[in-house]
């Protein structure tokens, strides 16, 4: 299916969803309006009705009012009024069969709040609302209307509308569909012929015609791709062009692998040297084996000792690590002998200040009771010299009897206090004896110290007799030396012409190594690119003509039949 024709089918489903909802929105709010109309017609008939009350009419009465106007001919279905006693019923109907029928509980309950019902069933519109009388509510008035007509014309209406949608929708597609063919269809027509062309590999299209001066996204779309175009047409010509060096190529090949030959000859001569050269240093080779046996053997035994002198060294460390941590022992050991001694020194001090706390309170007690006795005896004196006023003295006698109290409890405190020197003195004798048993066990750990550096110098007598045998040893091997230096010399100055030659044939051969590299990268990329342009070329058809350039195209102000 072609472009134009999805775009009109979508947008000919678009205007219909459109026009449908249109339609349902129009067709509810006709059929509200109609219920709204019949619902003010019923509050115009109870209004009307309302204000013919007094509150005191018999259901007759009521009746007669309904017959009246059901003769006056307003269109109404049905009208009932219900009383509001315990058992609500219809007490007048213009339909006589509906009278002593129970009223609906829901209705009556929403008069009794002041509140109108209303209702619609199929095309009759009930509403239900109180009638009142000196602002009370008396009774209950349902009123039914028929809105058949007013639903009916609303459909109709809606039918009308759908109608002329149609037609409408007809005209707008048609010329939306001439639009869309003249500004969509036709130049993406184009497009398709022309990229038709270019997908099968023909270059030779006239695409003058995309070069436009439109706007819009077409217009942009028509230069991008004329440009395009344009572009492959010039890069398939320079790929053209390039395919004449490569014959230039091809003679740097062959001048490449005429200086490879040569080298490969410098090459050849130079390992010939060679050979002649290992020849001489294998011989001397075979003189150096023997007195690398000797020194081989020198080392071996220097290894040995070498590894006792490691044990022994190590056992030395070992020994002298835990002098070390023996040694630090005893300066805690110290250090705690001398805390020891602080703390004997302040419990003694405090023991000082506990005794001259002691006195004091003693003497207070000596004061107090001398005070007590002194206040004793003149109370009596005075309570027998004041017969009925001594009375007075009883409190003086009474405050005697507290200070001998507070007198008791300072000889409490007194024996408090003896009791706490004899508890502090028990400490000192205890913190006496703990630093009389760290004093011991430092000296114990200071013996230690003495026996495991005895056990040091042991070690390190060891370790010098050992160091004697390896100077004997290093001896031998300083004499097996000069003859290994000998034999050496000569394998130096063979090295060294073979080495030169060496040299020189390693640089022979990495120039080898790298024209011949040269030479085969060349090739290869030579044989691909040839290759990839024949396969591109070959797919092309190109004008002889060249192509305008499109810089100067673009300003055109003539607009081509592709718009």
């Amino acid at each position: 299916m072609k472009v134009a024709n999805k775009i009109i089918i979508m947008a000919s489903i678009s205007l219909i969803v459109v026009t449908l909802i249109i339609c349902s929105v129009f067709y509810s709010q006709s059929r509200k309006a109609a219920i709204s109309s019949g619902e003010e017609k019923a509050q115009v008939v109870i209004q009307a009705f309302d204000s013919t009350l007094s509150g005191k009419e018999s259901a007759a009465e009521l009746q007669a009012s309904l017959d009246k106007l059901k003769s006056a001919d307003l269109e109404i279905v049905d009208f009932n009024i219900y009383s509001l006693d315990s058992q609500p019923k219809a007490i007048a109907s213009m339909d006589a069969a509906e009278i002593g029928k129970p009223a609906d509980k829901e209705d009556i309950e929403a008069a009794k709040e002041n509140r109108t019902v209303t209702l619609l069933d199929k095309n009759i519109v009930d509403v239900t609302t109180p009638l009142h009388t000196d602002g009370k509510t008396t009774y209950v008035a349902g009123v039914q209307f028929d809105i058949a007509d007013e639903l009916e014309a609303s459909v109709d209406l809606v039918y009308y509308i759908i109608i002329v949608s149609l037609i409408l929708l007809v005209l707008v597609m048609l010329v939306f569909w001439l639009l869309v063919r003249r500004f969509f269809t036709k130049p993406l027509g184009v497009f398709v012929r022309f990229s038709e062309q270019i997908a099968a590999g023909d270059l030779r299209a006239d695409i003058e015609v995309l070069n436009n001066s439109r706007k819009d996204e077409i217009g942009i779309l028509s230069r991008s791709f004329y440009q395009m175009v344009f572009n492959l047409k010039h890069t398939l010509e320079q790929i053209s062009r390039s395919s004449s060096r490569l014959a230039d190529n091809a003679n740097q090949i062959s001048l490449i692998s005429i200086m490879a030959s040569r080298t490969e000859k410098s090459i050849a001569a130079s390992l010939d040297e060679i050979a002649k050269n290992s020849k001489e240093q294998s011989a001397s080779i075979i003189e150096s084996s023997l007195g690398i046996d000797e020194v081989a053997k020198g080392i071996e035994q220097i290894s040995m000792s070498t590894e006792d002198v490691a044990h022994a060294s190590a056992s030395s460390l070992a020994q002298a690590e835990q002098g070390r941590v023996i040694i630090h022992e005893t300066q805690q050991m110290i250090e705690n002998l001398v805390l020891d001694s602080s703390e004997s020194v302040a419990v003694i001090e405090r023991l000082g200040e506990k005794t001259k706390e002691i006195d004091g309170i003693i003497e207070l007690i000596s004061q107090i009771a001398s005070q007590t006795n002194l206040l004793a005896l003149n109370a009596s004196i005075e309570a027998a010299r004041a017969g009925e006023q001594g009375k007075g003295f009883a409190v003086v006698a009474n405050e005697v009897k507290k200070l001998a109290e507070k007198s008791k409890t300072a000889s409490d405190q007194v024996s408090a206090m003896i009791r706490s020197i004899q508890g502090e003195t028990e400490a000192v004798v205890l913190q006496i004896n703990l630093s009389s048993e760290k004093t011991a066990q430092g000296l114990n750990v200071v013996q230690k110290a003495g026996k495991a550096f005895e056990h040091i110098t042991e070690k390190v007598d060891s370790v010098n007799s050992q160091i004697i045998n390896v100077s004997a040893i290093v001896e031998e091997i300083s004499s097996s030396s000069e003859e290994i230096a000998a034999t050496i010399q000569l394998i130096s100055n063979n090295a060294e012409l073979s080495s030169g030659k060496a040299a020189h044939a390693a640089q022979a051969t990495v120039r080898s190594m790298s024209a011949m590299q040269e030479m085969m990268d060349s090739t290869r990329s030579l044989t691909q690119l040839a290759e990839e342009l024949d396969n591109l070329v070959n797919q092309f058809q190109l004008e002889v003509q060249a192509a305008a350039d499109p810089e100067t195209d673009t300003d055109s102000n003539e607009e081509p039949d592709v718009a």
